[in-house]
């Protein structure tokens, strides 16, 4: 079967196929120019480099997110025990006071 897309038009549809959003006979029809044309198989070979990098990117900054996000959380957590214990101290004097010394 002959293969007559040209390459401009496989470069554009290197990222649709690469998102698997391509029908059944458009895929096979870029797999089929891919195999035969050395300087699309290049750039379909870059264009997943580039994927591949982004995601680890990505993924770097979704851990940074996250481990800033415990670290407020923590910090969020021993804010509240802090405060919780004086006013705690406070309730529990007030009460020891009223039983002791009937009220204020």
């Amino acid at each position: 079967m002959e293969n007559n897309i040209s390459c401009g038009i496989i470069k554009d549809l290197l990222s649709s196929y690469l998102d698997g959003l391509l029908s059944d006979d458009v895929k096979e029809a870029v797999e089929r120019h891919i195999e035969e044309c050395p300087s699309c198989k290049l750039a379909l070979d870059e264009l997943r480099k580039k994927a591949t990098e982004e995601m680890a990117c990505r993924d770097e900054k979704e851990e940074r997110f996250i481990k800033k996000a415990r670290k407020i959380n923590y910090y969020m957590v021993g804010f509240f025990i802090g405060l919780l214990i004086p006013v705690l101290a406070i309730v529990i004097l007030c009460v020891v006071c009223y039983i002791r010394f009937g009220r204020m």
